[in-house]
């Protein structure tokens, strides 16, 4: 018996392959930290396997190309947003209409569309990249129209279908002005910090609201 494989036998927990999963959730999660601090072109992939603990290998064992890790990561953090907005939608409960109705319902669509400075570069790239990538278009166009429907009925759950603010406008149009105060407040965000409060778009929707 070799010492490598007496060593297997003694200790097997310690050379038991990972599972595939959980090597794709480390790389992923490697990825976001190297796209985050590098941008798309200049991220290495080298420095990804690195960061995750695994051989460059592991990274064309899961993913086509640098280009498909990029585009799982973003499909895997627009996932996890679409579904922190579905669990809002859970817990909401029709309230009568009111002062408090703007600030509660800006509050609970805010929470769940929450992304850090390092999401919204990364969107704003994956965007880019999608406009200029037809099979990138279609993925990206369907995951907003399941978040524009999410966000949808969660106004219309909160605040009743008797708002007045359905008299102005419809939940569809209302979402698609959310998504662009967020979006457009999340790029002055990036750029002047200190001139964008953090509860500023609870405080616009709660303005269109009323």
């Amino acid at each position: 018996m070799t010492e490598q494989t007496r060593r297997r036998e003694t200790y097997p927990d310690r050379y038991k392959r990972p599972r595939r999963s959980k090597v794709r959730r480390k790389l992923l999660e490697a990825a976001l930290i190297e796209f985050s601090k590098r941008g798309y072109d200049k991220a290495s992939l080298d420095e990804v396997a690195a960061i995750a603990g695994f051989s460059k290998g592991a990274i064309y064992s899961n993913f086509t190309n640098k280009e498909g890790l990029f585009l799982s990561l973003m499909d895997q953090q627009i996932r996890e947003r679409i579904e922190a907005v579905r669990a809002v939608c859970e817990n909401l409960v029709p309230m009568e209409q009111g002062p408090d109705a703007a600030g509660v319902v800006g509050r609970q669509i805010v929470s769940a569309l929450a992304a850090d400075e390092a999401f919204q570069l990364l969107f704003l790239e994956y965007v880019a990249h999608a406009a200029r990538t037809s099979e990138v278009h279609q993925e990206l166009s369907d995951r907003r129209r399941d978040v524009r429907i999410l966000i949808a009925d969660a106004a219309l759950a909160v605040l009743g279908s008797e708002h007045k603010l359905w008299e102005r406008t419809t939940p569809a149009v209302f979402t698609i002005a959310i998504l662009a105060l967020s979006n457009g407040l999340g790029i002055e965000r990036v750029a002047t910090p200190d001139d964008i409060p953090e509860d500023m778009l609870a405080k616009l929707i709660g303005l269109m609201i009323q």
